[in-house]
């Protein structure tokens, strides 16, 4: 009793304390407010009042209701625990994965088949019994449909439909308790997917001209759908508006463009033909409109999409030049050129393009520059500080067309002679006509800086042989490069095998796979060549000779080598010079060579090429028979006869590549016997 009393007093003072400490805080900024309480606090006060005088009047009573409700709220929480404690059965998760549609293009008559409809299951559910056996009941599919199911392994289910699916429809599977194992429990046992929509979208738009009469212009439209559409409603939902056209007055005099569809042989893809179009003298467009609701030729559910398409009509000064630059190409001989290219927006006649186009080589210095203020070549770049008194000093270039397969094209490259870094200013006058008619509104103009020749590094010949009893010299072409580093490694006899199993492509080429290399099998030589400075864009031949390395220690080296070639810089071997002025000068440049060309050089290690080579004196040439076998015939290079009594041994092939090795005797009893790897490159 007393410790009731105790209690409520305590809180009542408690409160009452707040209330104060409150109210004296909040009087500055307030002042004094007098305050009621609502009538739900005024509620909950009197209901504490009466439970306290009840409290009091009968506290056995208050102190058992406490223990009861306190006993309720533990054996809560008891049976929660419990209930989450308790085993639970073991649900498999089931998916399924929406069957794509059937690819009837296929060429192949047995892919053209409906897809399979796969349902899978997170763990093993099927009986041991069913294991890769069709199911013969116990699966139902809403609506229904037609087909086998069967067991691809113990998680997954196919279904083959009899006939192709329907168009998109959703279908609900259900499966029974027998499909699975007695053990097992599903998650759900029903779950719902889609067959393949009806989807049509536009592959491709252009404005098409026609390449042999420049009159006949046209908007074309490919259409392509997923599923053969119904030609019928598809040309009912078709609309062609050129921008302009008049939508009349409630549909009265409403203009529209005319229009023709043609289609593949499946009806999956329609185009879209405009009729002759007429040179607008401004751009124009014209829209093609595809209403929503086309359909299938299978029907099903429609495609509820309305597809827009819009090409441009170009007008009568539509012509442009799109690009327009310099370059420097490879012709067939590896010589370079130095071209100019020009990219036009319409196609154009080679004459015309010719009699349009100009180019000068800029001074190196700016007319307006005082002479001794003209130490640093003048870069110029806007176009606007090319005036009449710089044309004067320029000189013009004698540009000479390179003929291209058609008499009109959208592309065209000069060729040109320029120095290496200079400037050029380039221009297409204005009033160039295209093929279709259309004019070039305003001149193009533009300044351009000549580019370098690029660097240059190939192994001349396409030769894979080299015989002991020739000269032992292999030729490579160098450009604009300072010097060339030669590495030959010879595989060993012992690694030939790697060579066959870690390696792909031609056997004179070979790329090597599997994280192996040639450092990994050979014995290597390496020597390095210095070159003379030769004027921008002029080739270099140079003949290695192989004979020093393979007669090296006195014995001949013959069997399979990798030679490889590559760029360096004597720069990096010369020693660091203390003096200063001792510093050795680069070499003089070439004639008629700028500063400015070598700036953009690449590091000379970039450019490289290697070749496998085989070094021997016997030649060997595998005959196949029409039963599979294979005959040897090994021959003496040098001689051109036969070797009697030679060994071979196949190591392996690789591609058409046979690897074999012939092992000859000894020309006299006290020598040895010669044995030397061998591969032919093509059977």
């Amino acid at each position: 009793m007393k410790l009731f009393t105790t209690i409520r007093d305590s809180a009542a003072a408690a409160g009452r304390a707040f209330v104060r400490l409150l109210g004296w805080l909040l009087r500055p900024l307030f002042g004094s407010i007098s305050w009621n309480a609502p009538p739900w606090a005024q509620w909950l006060g009197g209901r504490a009042g009466a439970l306290a005088v009840t409290v009091k009047a009968r506290p056995l009573h208050a102190l058992l209701a406490l223990l009861v409700v306190v006993a309720i709220g533990a054996g809560g929480v008891w049976t929660w625990t419990w209930w989450q404690a308790r085993p639970k059965p073991v649900e498999v998760a089931v998916s399924v994965e929406n069957p794509a549609r059937t690819p009837i293009e296929n060429e192949d008559e047995a892919d053209r088949g409906p897809r399979l409809l796969l349902v899978k299951f997170a763990q093993s559910v099927a009986p041991l019994s069913m294991a890769e056996k069709e199911v013969p009941s116990g699966i139902r599919i809403t609506p229904p449909l037609e087909g086998k199911w069967k067991w691809t392994d113990e998680q997954q289910l196919e279904f083959q439909p009899k006939e192709d699916w329907p168009v998109g429809s959703e279908h609900e599977i259900t499966f029974d308790q027998s499909v699975l194992a007695s053990h097992i429990r599903l998650a759900s046992y029903s779950i719902k997917f889609q067959t393949p929509a009806f989807v049509a979208t536009v592959s491709r738009s252009q404005f098409y001209q026609d390449p042999t009469n420049p009159t006949l212009k046209k908007a074309v439209f490919d259409l392509n759908f997923t599923q053969p559409v119904n030609t019928a409603e598809l040309e009912k939902r078709i609309e062609l508006k050129l921008a302009g056209q008049s939508e009349g007055i409630w549909g009265v005099g409403r203009e529209r463009t005319k229009f023709t569809v043609s289609y593949d042989k499946l009806k999956l893809n329609a185009y879209v033909h405009s009729e002759n179009l007429a040179t607008p003298q401004e751009d124009s467009s014209i829209e093609l409109k595809v209403e929503k609701g086309l359909v299938s030729a299978r029907a099903g559910k429609p495609f509820e999409a309305a597809i827009s398409q819009t090409v441009r009509v170009p007008g009568l000064a539509s012509l442009a030049v799109t690009q327009l630059g310099v370059n420097v190409a490879q012709t067939a001989k590896n010589e370079p050129e130095q071209i100019i290219t020009a990219t036009l927006s319409a196609s154009t006649l080679e004459k015309d393009i010719k009699g349009a186009t100009s180019a000068w080589l800029l001074p190196v210095h700016h007319p307006k520059t005082k002479a001794e203020d003209r130490k640093a070549a003048h870069r110029w770049g806007n176009v606007k500080d090319i005036s009449e008194d710089v044309l004067k000093e320029a000189s013009k270039l004698d540009l000479e067309l390179i003929s291209g397969e058609r008499e009109h094209s959208e592309a065209h490259a000069f060729k040109y002679q320029a120095p290496v870094g200079r400037y050029l200013y380039v221009q297409v006058e204005r009033g160039l006509k295209s093929f279709g008619g259309y004019t070039l509104a305003k001149r193009m103009q533009k300044v351009v800086q000549v580019p370098p020749f690029p660097a240059q590094l190939n192994i001349l010949g396409q030769g894979a042989l080299l015989a002991m009893s020739g000269e032992k010299k292999v030729a490579i072409l160098v450009r604009d490069l300072p010097g060339v580093k030669m590495e030959m490694g010879r595989i060993l006899p012992g690694q030939l095998q790697h060579l066959v199993t870690q390696s792909e492509g031609n056997f004179d080429q070979p790329q090597f796979v599997g994280g192996i290399g040639m450092d990994n099998l050979s014995e290597r030589f390496e020597k390095k060549i210095p070159l003379p400075r030769l004027k921008q864009g002029k080739a270099h031949y140079e003949a290695l000779n192989l004979g020093d390395y393979l007669k090296k220690d006195g014995a001949d080296k013959r069997g399979i080598f990798l030679l490889r070639v590559q760029g360096y810089d004597p720069k990096l071997d010369r020693k660091p010079v203390k003096n200063e002025d001792e510093e050795p000068g680069d070499p003089d440049e070439a004639e008629g060579e700028s500063a400015q060309g070598r700036q953009d050089q690449i590091e000379p290690s970039e450019r490289e090429d290697f070749r496998l080579l085989l070094v021997t004196d016997l030649g060997i040439l595998v005959k196949r028979s029409l039963d599979g076998s294979q005959d040897v015939f090994v021959q003496s290079i040098a001689t051109g006869l036969p070797v009697a009594g030679a060994e071979v041994e196949v190591i392996g092939k690789n591609g058409q590549t046979l690897f074999t090795q012939v092992t000859t005797p000894p020309a006299a009893p006290s020598s040895p016997s010669w044995r030397t790897s061998i591969a032919n490159a093509r059977r």
